[in-house]
């Protein structure tokens, strides 16, 4: 059985059954269900918090989860430049062109290669579309979609 500290709260949360404690006290002196709470993401039965921003879970329509690609213009950029700074290089016999030619079409191969692809929680609700969370951590996000998913069916 896989636990994970939720953080702020000192709950455990386990992976397969959910929140181990009894609940979360919001401020008003109510209690509410904890579904995961890790690094500024908090989920319970009637709230979602992510950075700094407070969504109502009843209001929320749908959740998924998306991979969101990075923009690869500049390293693509930098790597053409190299070769045509390369062809001219070995044109005109020019050996320190040739040489930062190489630099700059490895330099951009290699940003291309250390590219790591983010991965984005969506939420819907009645305004729109909502971006609120991404990180490079795939099983992270999968945890938080799944406890927004439990948080959604815990609230109907």
């Amino acid at each position: 059985m896989k636990r994970y500290n939720s953080g702020m709260f000192g709950d455990e949360v386990n992976a397969e059954t959910g929140p181990k404690s009894n609940g979360h006290h919001n401020g008003s002196g109510k209690t509410e269900r904890l579904f995961f709470d890790d690094e500024g993401v908090l989920v319970t039965q009637h709230r979602f918090v992510s950075q700094g921003t407070t969504y109502q879970v009843d209001a929320i329509t749908s959740v998924r989860m998306k991979k969101v690609t990075l923009n690869s213009g500049w390293a693509w950029g930098v790597g053409g430049i190299g070769i045509l700074v390369l062809l001219l290089g070995v044109s005109i016999r020019i050996p320190f062109l040739i040489a930062i030619g190489v630099l700059m079409l490895g330099g951009g191969g290699f940003w291309l290669l250390i590219m790591k692809p983010v991965h984005a929680v969506f939420i819907t609700t009645e305004a729109g579309e909502v971006q609120a969370v991404t990180s490079d951590d795939e099983f992270r996000v999968r945890r938080i979609v799944a406890a927004l998913n439990d948080a959604i069916e815990a609230g109907e």
